[in-house]
């Protein structure tokens, strides 16, 4: 992705994914990475078979949450620029 001077893309970020890194990627790069919302998002069985164990327990009940048989992620809207 390439921006001109002053420009900025809007992103979906998946909050389970190392946003720290993602952060930490941009401002090596010399932009700015801001969350602008965040919302919950139902993941669907298929996808949770390919989040290892290890991701869910260290994010279930921040970025993750389960009820019952459902689970949801938290998806960000992020601008970088």
């Amino acid at each position: 992705m390439r921006l001109k001077p002053g420009g900025r893309a809007i992103i979906t970020h998946n909050g389970f994914v190392d946003t720290a890194l993602s952060v930490l990627l941009l401002v090596g790069h010399g932009l700015k990475f801001a969350v602008l919302h965040s919302i919950l998002v139902p993941l669907a069985e298929e996808k949770m078979t390919h989040v290892s164990k290890a991701l869910v327990q260290s994010e279930l009940n921040q970025s993750l949450h389960q009820y019952g048989p459902y689970s949801f992620g938290e998806v960000h809207i992020v601008e970088i620029c």
